[in-house]
């Protein structure tokens, strides 16, 4: 039996050569190839007409060669040759293994790694290009948004101060269209910010307990006076089991309902939107809240539904304006709160979007708290004016910060150009506070204040200092706070929230 499987399995699968030493057959059992005896084996293929009879002459030298290639008339195939120079026990001798069906399947197997190396490679090249594309954009986006914020911030400021002198019906008119294209241009530049951050995975929650009754008068009132801007009604329906103090993000809940109000009013030009809020669950402290805001305007089609939350992409011409971020981020922001967004459209008849969101319940506040009220502070309410140094390299900056704080009439100002000419003059003059600008050359305004925080003089080194910053981050403000910093201001900021900063830097008492 061992015999028969030898032959059938094994014998067909090789052949034994024996030579002499000058590399003449002497015999040969012929398996895999038809080879005369007392013929050169030089002549039987050319892999052996090189060195093979050098290498019989060496006394008891064995050497294996690989995947040799042998193409005849009679026979092709992929074989190892094993040579045996013989001793004084027995002749030299070959034996020729085929491997043929082996090392095609190696070859097929190695075709398909390469392959599947070669797509991995080109894949880790494709995500490679795609990731510095997308640094490049949140770079490029961080960069263009701070330029634009600096100047808006200063039109919205001197706006802010020009209302408060006397003005014809005309000019008040005219500042408002000013200050609604302004409002227009910063919002837009806070959409570019919040893809920025979206992207770059920087898009954090700050949650808080906040009046959702008092949340919801504001936008209120934000939305009777756009609507009536357009001559369209607005209709505001609020369930009154929805808990009055709740615990989330306000900006960022704030600003879901705006971006959702403000593509209603956008695309109405005539008959009314709505926006309806209700509890949808309440499970212990956790609350379900539902939006929707319904429109009567332009709508769009079934087949563009797909594209509605895809970054810029806009469905309608460009006469009504936007970059198409706005439902992009809402979809953002909702997905990131664990929620759900829906959108239903008839083109020409109107659209109603909803959100779902889950929020927290805050427990411990009473429902009969007193409501805070904010004081605006004049001269005569201090006992002595505070000195203030205002650190900032823009001039329009400078100019719009001295209109503010000089009419006031309750402070000092000394003003600076950069943060090195500020640990200048803080050392020959003492300050009640310091405004600070975060983007300046040389030296930065969070580098200015790590050095004037160590400063060895301890009543220096106290000084209440407010950060201003027009490319704001949380990782700048957690900075910031971490370096003693009181108060982080985002660019453009309004009167009332650089006065409410610097009433609180300054512990001056701010409510009644």
């Amino acid at each position: 039996m061992l015999e028969i499987i030898k032959e059938q399995f094994l014998l067909n699968q090789t052949q034994t050569i024996v030579l002499n030493k000058k590399g003449i057959v002497c015999e040969s059992d012929n398996q895999l190839f038809i080879i005369d005896s007392q013929t050169q084996i030089q002549d039987f293929h050319p892999f052996f007409e090189i060195g093979i009879v050098d290498l019989l002459k060496k006394p008891n030298y064995t050497e294996t060669f690989y995947c040799i290639h042998i193409q005849l008339p009679t026979r092709n195939g992929i074989y190892d040759v094993y040579l045996n120079s013989g001793n004084e026990t027995f002749s030299p001798f070959l034996i020729i293994y085929d491997f043929t069906d082996r090392y095609l399947a190696f070859q097929v197997v190695a075709q398909e790694k390469n392959l599947s190396l070669l797509s991995f490679r080109e894949e880790t090249l494709k995500n490679q290009k795609l990731q510095i594309e997308k640094e490049f954009k949140n770079k490029f986006l961080a960069n263009v948004t701070h330029d634009l914020r600096t100047p808006i911030a200063s039109v919205l400021g001197f706006i802010e101060i020009i209302q408060q002198t006397q003005l014809t019906t005309d000019q008040i008119n005219i500042l408002k269209t000013i200050h609604n294209t302004g409002s227009h241009l910063n919002d837009l530049v806070e959409d570019l910010v919040d893809l920025a951050n979206i992207e770059a995975g920087q898009f954090a929650f700050r949650n808080k307990s906040f009046d959702f009754y008092d949340f919801v008068y504001q936008i209120e009132k934000t939305y009777n006076i756009k609507s009536a801007q357009k001559n369209i009604d607005f209709i505001l329906n609020i369930d009154n089991k929805i808990p009055r103090y709740i615990v989330a993000d306000r900006t960022r809940l704030f600003q879901l309902i705006t971006n959702i109000m403000d593509n209603a009013v956008k695309f109405t030009q005539n008959g009314s939107i709505v926006l309806t809020m209700k509890e949808n669950y309440r499970r212990a402290d956790n609350v379900g809240l539902q939006i929707q805001a319904t429109d009567t305007g332009i709508g769009f089609s079934a087949k563009n539904r797909s594209k509605i939350f895809e970054s810029f992409t806009k469905l309608h011409t460009d006469d009504f304006g936007g970059l198409g971020l706005g439902l992009s981020i809402v979809k953002e922001i909702t997905t990131r709160l664990g929620g759900t967004v829906k959108i239903k459209s008839v083109l020409k008849q109107g659209t109603t979007i909803e959100i779902n969101v889950p929020l927290k319940i805050d427990m411990e506040t009473s429902s009969k708290a007193k409501k805070v009220v904010v004081k605006e502070f004049l001269a005569s309410d201090f006992k002595n004016k505070f000195k203030i140094l205002v650190v900032d390299d823009n001039e329009v900056n400078q100019l719009l910060l001295l209109k503010m704080i000089s009419d006031h009439g309750g402070f000092f100002i000394d003003i600076t150009d950069s943060a090195e000419q500020a640990l200048t003059v803080v050392e020959n003059e003492a300050y009640d506070l310091i405004l600070m600008d975060v983007n300046m050359p040389e030296m930065s305004g969070i580098d200015g204040v790590k050095i004037i925080k160590n400063n060895l003089k301890l009543k220096i080194a106290k000084t209440p200092i407010i950060i201003l910053s027009a490319k704001p981050s949380a990782k700048e403000r957690q900075e910031c706070k971490s370096l003693g910093v009181k108060e982080y201001i985002s660019r453009p900021h309004t009167r009332e929230e650089l006065f409410l900063a610097m009433y609180k830097a300054l512990r001056v008492k701010k409510v009644f």
